[in-house]
């Protein structure tokens, strides 16, 4: 594992891109892709990231809802989040413009592992 990857800004990025997974192959929305929804994530990453934890659990009931495959690809997301969360909490301030592009570069490689692995179940 690189330095990057074991920056809080990375792993908030990974973070974000699980929960969008679930959100995509649970609930079959995108809201947490737009634009907006990412840079108010890296503006405020504690607060955002766990109003997107506490709706996780209701990603995963939809995704059951949708079928055995989802089920899975949902179980799989939901139990690598604690992997994603640092080890010091997630940071309570905006990211400055280096941990801005950590945490876009974590996001964009954790959701092309997800979407190479389940991209058929994405909304």
């Amino acid at each position: 594992m690189s330095e990057a990857e074991r920056r809080p800004a990375y792993l908030c990025g990974q973070l974000h891109a699980a929960l969008r997974a679930l959100e995509s192959i649970g609930a079959r929305t995108n809201r947490l892709a737009e634009t907006g929804t990412l840079y108010e994530t890296a503006r405020s990453p504690q607060n955002k990231l766990r109003q997107h934890l506490r709706l996780a659990g209701e990603h995963v009931v939809a995704a059951v809802l949708r079928g055995e495959a989802h089920a899975k690809a949902a179980t799989e997301v939901f139990q690598g989040i604690p992997t994603f969360i640092p080890p010091k909490g997630i940071p309570s301030r905006a990211l400055d413009n280096t941990e801005s592009a950590l945490f876009s570069e974590g996001y964009n490689e954790q959701l092309s592992a997800y979407k190479e692995k389940y991209g058929a179940l994405f909304a």
